[in-house]
Protein backbone atom coordinates (compact mmCIF):
# COMPACT_ATOMS: atom_id res chain seq x y z
CA UNK A 1 0.00 0.00 0.00
CA UNK A 2 1.12 3.41 -0.91
CA UNK A 3 2.16 6.19 1.83
CA UNK A 4 3.31 9.35 2.26
CA UNK A 5 5.10 10.92 5.43
CA UNK A 6 6.53 14.45 6.09
CA UNK A 7 9.94 14.99 7.62
CA UNK A 8 11.96 17.89 9.12
CA UNK A 9 15.28 18.28 8.74
CA UNK A 10 18.27 21.04 8.66
CA UNK A 11 18.75 20.43 5.11
CA UNK A 12 17.22 18.60 2.27
CA UNK A 13 20.04 15.06 2.81
CA UNK A 14 19.43 15.87 6.78
CA UNK A 15 15.65 15.06 6.52
CA UNK A 16 16.45 12.27 4.20
CA UNK A 17 18.96 10.46 6.05
CA UNK A 18 15.96 10.86 9.06
CA UNK A 19 13.79 9.36 6.68
CA UNK A 20 15.41 6.67 5.88
CA UNK A 21 16.70 6.17 9.32
CA UNK A 22 13.37 5.47 10.68
CA UNK A 23 11.84 3.45 7.38
CA UNK A 24 14.43 1.22 7.58
CA UNK A 25 14.78 1.39 3.84
CA UNK A 26 17.16 2.09 0.87
CA UNK A 27 17.35 5.56 -0.55
CA UNK A 28 16.28 3.93 -4.05
CA UNK A 29 12.82 2.86 -1.99
CA UNK A 30 11.37 5.98 -1.31
CA UNK A 31 10.21 8.88 -3.69
CA UNK A 32 11.35 12.12 -1.95
CA UNK A 33 8.91 15.37 -2.78
CA UNK A 34 10.54 18.87 -1.27
CA UNK A 35 8.01 20.91 -0.12
CA UNK A 36 10.04 23.79 1.75
CA UNK A 37 13.65 24.16 1.38
CA UNK A 38 15.55 25.22 4.39
CA UNK A 39 16.52 29.23 5.06
CA UNK A 40 19.56 30.09 7.11
CA UNK A 41 17.85 33.59 7.92
CA UNK A 42 19.92 36.75 9.53
CA UNK A 43 22.53 35.29 12.43
CA UNK A 44 20.07 32.61 12.87
CA UNK A 45 16.67 34.76 13.12
CA UNK A 46 14.07 33.54 11.01
CA UNK A 47 15.85 30.20 10.24
CA UNK A 48 13.55 27.53 8.52
CA UNK A 49 14.25 23.99 8.59
CA UNK A 50 13.75 21.72 5.13
CA UNK A 51 10.35 20.07 4.83
CA UNK A 52 10.00 17.12 2.07
CA UNK A 53 7.29 14.31 1.62
CA UNK A 54 8.68 10.55 1.06
CA UNK A 55 6.11 8.52 -0.68
CA UNK A 56 7.00 4.60 -0.15
CA UNK A 57 4.99 0.98 -0.47
CA UNK A 58 4.94 -0.46 2.73
CA UNK A 59 4.35 -4.26 1.11
CA UNK A 60 0.54 -4.44 2.52
CA UNK A 61 -2.11 -5.14 0.16
CA UNK A 62 -5.31 -2.15 0.06
CA UNK A 63 -7.88 -2.40 2.17
CA UNK A 64 -10.81 -3.37 -0.03
CA UNK A 65 -13.74 -1.48 0.19
CA UNK A 66 -16.74 -3.01 1.71
CA UNK A 67 -20.03 -1.99 -0.40
CA UNK A 68 -22.93 -0.79 1.97
CA UNK A 69 -26.00 -3.40 2.57
CA UNK A 70 -28.69 -2.42 0.65
CA UNK A 71 -31.95 -1.41 2.35
CA UNK A 72 -35.03 -3.61 2.13
CA UNK A 73 -36.80 -2.58 -0.92
CA UNK A 74 -40.54 -0.71 0.36
CA UNK A 75 -43.70 -2.26 -1.16
CA UNK A 76 -45.68 0.21 -2.46
CA UNK A 77 -49.37 -0.19 -1.10
CA UNK A 78 -52.93 0.62 -3.02
CA UNK A 79 -53.94 3.87 -2.49
CA UNK A 80 -57.50 3.01 -2.84
CA UNK A 81 -59.10 -0.18 -2.23
CA UNK A 82 -61.08 -1.71 -4.73
CA UNK A 83 -63.45 -5.00 -5.09
CA UNK A 84 -62.76 -7.75 -6.74
CA UNK A 85 -66.13 -7.37 -8.71
CA UNK A 86 -64.90 -3.96 -9.78
CA UNK A 87 -62.18 -5.05 -11.36
CA UNK A 88 -63.33 -8.14 -13.23
CA UNK A 89 -66.30 -5.45 -14.21
CA UNK A 90 -63.07 -3.02 -15.57
CA UNK A 91 -60.93 -6.39 -17.69
CA UNK A 92 -64.35 -7.15 -19.35
CA UNK A 93 -64.94 -3.59 -20.44
CA UNK A 94 -61.07 -3.05 -21.89
CA UNK A 95 -60.79 -3.14 -25.76
CA UNK A 96 -59.83 -6.56 -26.96
CA UNK A 97 -56.06 -7.09 -28.46
CA UNK A 98 -55.95 -7.34 -31.99
CA UNK A 99 -55.44 -10.87 -33.84
CA UNK A 100 -52.00 -11.85 -33.96
CA UNK A 101 -50.93 -11.37 -38.49
CA UNK A 102 -51.33 -14.61 -40.16
CA UNK A 103 -48.73 -16.60 -41.46
CA UNK A 104 -49.16 -15.81 -45.19
CA UNK A 105 -49.34 -12.20 -44.54
CA UNK A 106 -46.24 -12.25 -42.65
CA UNK A 107 -44.24 -14.44 -45.07
CA UNK A 108 -45.50 -11.87 -48.05
CA UNK A 109 -43.37 -9.15 -46.17
CA UNK A 110 -40.20 -11.54 -45.78
CA UNK A 111 -40.67 -12.50 -49.58
CA UNK A 112 -39.88 -8.99 -50.72
CA UNK A 113 -35.90 -9.43 -52.26
CA UNK A 114 -33.52 -7.11 -50.50
CA UNK A 115 -31.54 -4.65 -53.29
CA UNK A 116 -27.79 -6.13 -54.01
CA UNK A 117 -25.08 -3.88 -53.57
CA UNK A 118 -22.72 -6.08 -56.04
CA UNK A 119 -22.95 -8.66 -58.51
CA UNK A 120 -21.83 -12.36 -58.85
CA UNK A 121 -19.64 -13.20 -61.64
CA UNK A 122 -20.42 -16.41 -62.38
CA UNK A 123 -17.21 -18.78 -62.50
CA UNK A 124 -15.65 -20.65 -65.91
CA UNK A 125 -16.73 -24.08 -65.30
CA UNK A 126 -15.35 -25.66 -68.55
CA UNK A 127 -11.72 -25.03 -67.56
CA UNK A 128 -10.55 -27.78 -65.78
CA UNK A 129 -8.80 -27.51 -62.35
CA UNK A 130 -5.18 -28.85 -64.34
CA UNK A 131 -5.56 -26.25 -67.25
CA UNK A 132 -6.16 -23.44 -64.56
CA UNK A 133 -2.87 -24.66 -62.79
CA UNK A 134 -0.77 -24.96 -66.71
CA UNK A 135 -1.54 -21.40 -66.78
CA UNK A 136 -0.62 -19.75 -63.79
CA UNK A 137 2.84 -20.31 -64.31
CA UNK A 138 2.72 -18.24 -67.63
CA UNK A 139 1.08 -15.61 -66.22
CA UNK A 140 3.74 -15.38 -63.33
CA UNK A 141 6.67 -16.21 -65.87
CA UNK A 142 7.83 -12.40 -66.91
CA UNK A 143 8.59 -12.03 -62.89
CA UNK A 144 10.44 -14.86 -63.00
CA UNK A 145 13.04 -13.74 -65.23
CA UNK A 146 14.26 -10.94 -62.97
CA UNK A 147 17.64 -11.66 -61.74
CA UNK A 148 17.36 -13.03 -57.79
CA UNK A 149 18.77 -10.90 -55.41
CA UNK A 150 22.04 -11.50 -53.88
CA UNK A 151 21.51 -12.93 -50.17
CA UNK A 152 24.57 -12.63 -47.57
CA UNK A 153 25.11 -15.79 -46.33
CA UNK A 154 24.05 -16.23 -43.07
CA UNK A 155 26.28 -17.12 -39.97
CA UNK A 156 26.19 -20.68 -39.10
CA UNK A 157 24.43 -21.17 -35.44
CA UNK A 158 25.23 -24.33 -33.73
CA UNK A 159 22.49 -25.25 -31.56
CA UNK A 160 23.46 -27.28 -28.55
CA UNK A 161 21.50 -29.57 -26.53
CA UNK A 162 19.65 -28.23 -23.36
CA UNK A 163 21.23 -28.67 -20.12
CA UNK A 164 19.46 -29.88 -16.89
CA UNK A 165 20.16 -27.61 -14.77
CA UNK A 166 18.48 -25.06 -13.58
CA UNK A 167 16.86 -22.50 -14.63
CA UNK A 168 17.97 -23.21 -18.40
CA UNK A 169 15.34 -25.64 -19.69
CA UNK A 170 12.92 -22.19 -18.44
CA UNK A 171 14.96 -19.75 -20.23
CA UNK A 172 15.11 -22.00 -23.62
CA UNK A 173 11.64 -22.88 -23.47
CA UNK A 174 10.68 -19.19 -23.25
CA UNK A 175 13.26 -18.01 -26.07
CA UNK A 176 12.13 -20.58 -28.45
CA UNK A 177 8.36 -19.27 -28.29
CA UNK A 178 9.57 -15.79 -28.86
CA UNK A 179 11.13 -16.96 -32.03
CA UNK A 180 15.09 -16.55 -30.80
CA UNK A 181 17.47 -19.07 -31.67
CA UNK A 182 20.27 -19.15 -28.56
CA UNK A 183 22.01 -21.35 -26.36
CA UNK A 184 22.26 -21.14 -22.67
CA UNK A 185 25.17 -22.10 -20.16
CA UNK A 186 25.60 -20.94 -16.71
CA UNK A 187 28.28 -18.76 -15.88
CA UNK A 188 28.93 -18.34 -12.34
CA UNK A 189 26.77 -19.81 -9.23
CA UNK A 190 27.02 -17.59 -6.11
CA UNK A 191 25.13 -17.52 -3.05
CA UNK A 192 21.83 -15.87 -3.94
CA UNK A 193 22.70 -15.86 -7.25
CA UNK A 194 22.99 -18.04 -11.06
CA UNK A 195 24.58 -15.99 -13.77
CA UNK A 196 23.35 -17.44 -17.43
CA UNK A 197 25.21 -16.94 -20.47
CA UNK A 198 23.43 -16.48 -23.95
CA UNK A 199 25.03 -16.43 -26.91
CA UNK A 200 23.08 -16.79 -30.55
CA UNK A 201 22.97 -15.23 -34.41
CA UNK A 202 20.46 -12.46 -33.09
CA UNK A 203 21.01 -10.96 -29.75
CA UNK A 204 19.86 -7.59 -30.59
CA UNK A 205 16.15 -8.19 -30.42
CA UNK A 206 17.35 -10.09 -27.19
CA UNK A 207 18.64 -7.18 -25.59
CA UNK A 208 15.83 -4.52 -26.80
CA UNK A 209 16.15 -0.87 -26.27
CA UNK A 210 18.49 -0.13 -22.91
CA UNK A 211 18.37 -3.72 -22.03
CA UNK A 212 14.74 -3.69 -21.03
CA UNK A 213 13.90 -7.41 -22.86
CA UNK A 214 16.72 -8.83 -21.12
CA UNK A 215 15.40 -7.42 -18.05
CA UNK A 216 11.77 -8.86 -18.30
CA UNK A 217 12.99 -12.47 -19.37
CA UNK A 218 15.61 -11.92 -16.15
CA UNK A 219 12.48 -11.13 -13.98
CA UNK A 220 9.78 -13.80 -15.29
CA UNK A 221 12.96 -16.38 -15.24
CA UNK A 222 13.79 -15.40 -11.62
CA UNK A 223 10.37 -16.23 -10.33
CA UNK A 224 10.12 -19.46 -11.87
CA UNK A 225 13.15 -20.35 -10.69
CA UNK A 226 12.15 -19.49 -7.21
CA UNK A 227 8.72 -20.68 -7.62
CA UNK A 228 9.39 -24.18 -5.72
CA UNK A 229 12.44 -23.16 -3.47
CA UNK A 230 11.82 -21.47 0.11
CA UNK A 231 14.85 -19.21 0.10
CA UNK A 232 15.20 -16.33 -3.05
CA UNK A 233 17.60 -16.84 -5.69
CA UNK A 234 18.17 -14.00 -8.46
CA UNK A 235 18.65 -15.00 -11.71
CA UNK A 236 20.88 -12.73 -13.49
CA UNK A 237 20.99 -13.26 -17.85
CA UNK A 238 23.80 -11.04 -19.74
CA UNK A 239 24.92 -12.11 -23.59
CA UNK A 240 27.92 -10.34 -25.61
CA UNK A 241 28.90 -8.57 -22.21
CA UNK A 242 25.93 -6.23 -21.96
CA UNK A 243 25.66 -6.08 -18.28
CA UNK A 244 29.56 -4.54 -18.11
CA UNK A 245 29.87 -2.27 -21.31
CA UNK A 246 26.28 -0.84 -19.75
CA UNK A 247 27.52 0.12 -16.71
CA UNK A 248 30.36 1.45 -17.93
CA UNK A 249 28.03 4.04 -20.22
CA UNK A 250 26.27 4.75 -17.11
CA UNK A 251 29.06 5.08 -14.70
CA UNK A 252 30.75 8.06 -17.47
CA UNK A 253 26.77 8.96 -17.60
CA UNK A 254 26.85 9.82 -13.63
CA UNK A 255 30.19 11.52 -12.95
CA UNK A 256 29.19 13.84 -16.35
CA UNK A 257 25.91 15.16 -14.92
CA UNK A 258 27.75 15.39 -11.66
CA UNK A 259 30.53 17.96 -13.12
CA UNK A 260 27.29 20.01 -15.00
CA UNK A 261 25.54 20.04 -11.42
CA UNK A 262 28.61 21.10 -9.87
CA UNK A 263 29.21 23.95 -12.42
CA UNK A 264 25.41 25.03 -13.29
CA UNK A 265 25.57 24.93 -8.77
CA UNK A 266 21.62 23.04 -9.41
CA UNK A 267 19.99 19.61 -9.17
CA UNK A 268 20.23 17.77 -12.37
CA UNK A 269 17.29 15.02 -13.18
CA UNK A 270 18.58 12.01 -15.52
CA UNK A 271 16.04 10.28 -17.93
CA UNK A 272 13.94 7.63 -15.89
CA UNK A 273 15.80 3.82 -15.80
CA UNK A 274 15.10 0.96 -14.39
CA UNK A 275 16.05 0.09 -10.49
CA UNK A 276 19.05 -1.95 -11.57
CA UNK A 277 20.44 1.37 -13.46
CA UNK A 278 19.39 3.68 -10.95
CA UNK A 279 21.26 1.81 -8.60
CA UNK A 280 24.89 1.75 -10.08
CA UNK A 281 24.68 5.79 -10.52
CA UNK A 282 23.74 5.86 -6.93
CA UNK A 283 26.90 3.37 -6.22
CA UNK A 284 29.20 4.96 -9.01
CA UNK A 285 28.55 8.68 -7.03
CA UNK A 286 28.90 7.59 -3.60
CA UNK A 287 32.36 8.32 -2.90
CA UNK A 288 31.63 11.80 -4.27
CA UNK A 289 31.54 14.08 -0.96
CA UNK A 290 30.59 17.35 -3.20
CA UNK A 291 27.45 15.84 -4.64
CA UNK A 292 24.26 13.74 -3.44
CA UNK A 293 21.92 11.76 -5.28
CA UNK A 294 18.36 10.91 -4.75
CA UNK A 295 15.16 9.28 -6.15
CA UNK A 296 12.10 10.90 -7.02
CA UNK A 297 8.87 9.40 -9.20
CA UNK A 298 7.25 6.60 -9.23
CA UNK A 299 7.80 3.50 -11.37
CA UNK A 300 8.60 3.16 -14.55
CA UNK A 301 8.83 7.01 -14.42
CA UNK A 302 11.42 6.91 -11.54
CA UNK A 303 14.48 9.46 -12.22
CA UNK A 304 17.18 9.80 -10.70
CA UNK A 305 18.45 13.28 -9.01
CA UNK A 306 22.10 14.34 -8.85
CA UNK A 307 22.39 17.68 -7.02
CA UNK A 308 25.48 19.48 -5.04
CA UNK A 309 25.53 19.37 -1.24
CA UNK A 310 23.45 22.03 0.56
CA UNK A 311 21.32 23.26 -2.56
CA UNK A 312 18.49 25.25 -2.99
CA UNK A 313 17.94 25.18 -6.48
CA UNK A 314 15.00 23.48 -8.35
CA UNK A 315 16.20 20.54 -10.42
CA UNK A 316 16.67 20.71 -13.92
CA UNK A 317 16.97 17.92 -16.89
CA UNK A 318 20.26 16.48 -17.72
CA UNK A 319 20.85 17.73 -21.34
CA UNK A 320 20.40 15.61 -24.44
CA UNK A 321 24.15 16.41 -26.01
CA UNK A 322 22.35 17.31 -29.20
CA UNK A 323 23.05 20.41 -30.85
CA UNK A 324 20.37 22.80 -32.01
CA UNK A 325 20.53 24.16 -35.54
CA UNK A 326 19.71 27.72 -36.23
CA UNK A 327 17.73 28.62 -39.26
CA UNK A 328 19.43 28.74 -42.43
CA UNK A 329 19.42 31.48 -44.84
CA UNK A 330 17.09 34.18 -44.60
CA UNK A 331 17.33 37.99 -43.82
CA UNK A 332 20.39 38.95 -41.38
CA UNK A 333 22.12 34.65 -41.85
CA UNK A 334 25.73 35.51 -42.72
CA UNK A 335 28.24 32.93 -43.82
CA UNK A 336 31.12 32.29 -41.56
CA UNK A 337 33.36 32.26 -44.35
CA UNK A 338 33.02 35.57 -45.97
CA UNK A 339 34.74 38.01 -43.71
CA UNK A 340 33.03 41.18 -45.94
CA UNK A 341 29.25 40.07 -44.03
CA UNK A 342 30.54 39.79 -40.65
CA UNK A 343 30.06 42.64 -38.39
CA UNK A 344 33.71 44.66 -37.86
CA UNK A 345 33.09 44.58 -33.73
CA UNK A 346 32.68 40.96 -33.75
CA UNK A 347 35.43 38.98 -30.95
CA UNK A 348 37.43 36.09 -32.17
CA UNK A 349 36.07 34.16 -29.90
CA UNK A 350 32.63 34.67 -30.77
CA UNK A 351 32.98 34.11 -34.60
CA UNK A 352 34.62 30.91 -33.77
CA UNK A 353 31.44 30.12 -31.96
CA UNK A 354 29.42 31.31 -34.84
CA UNK A 355 31.27 29.10 -37.71
CA UNK A 356 31.02 26.15 -35.37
Amino acid sequence: MIKSLEYKGKNIDAAIEKALNELKMDRDDISVEVLERQKSGFLGIGAVDARIRVTFDDGLPEPKEEKPAEAPKKVAKPIFNVSQEKLDKIAAEAPKARPAAKPETAAKKTSVPEPRLYMKIPADKSAKPAEAAKKAPAERAPRAERAPREKKPAEPFVKLPVSDEAPIPFIIGLLDRMGIEANAEIRERREGAVEVSLSGPNMGKLIGRHGETMDAIQYISSLAYNRSSEGHTRVIIDTENYREKREQTLTRLARRMAENALRQNRPVTLEPMSPTERRLIHTALQSNDKVTTYSTGVDPMRRVVISPKDCTEAPVSAPSGRRSRGRRGGRGHHRSGNRQNRPANTAPETQAQDAE
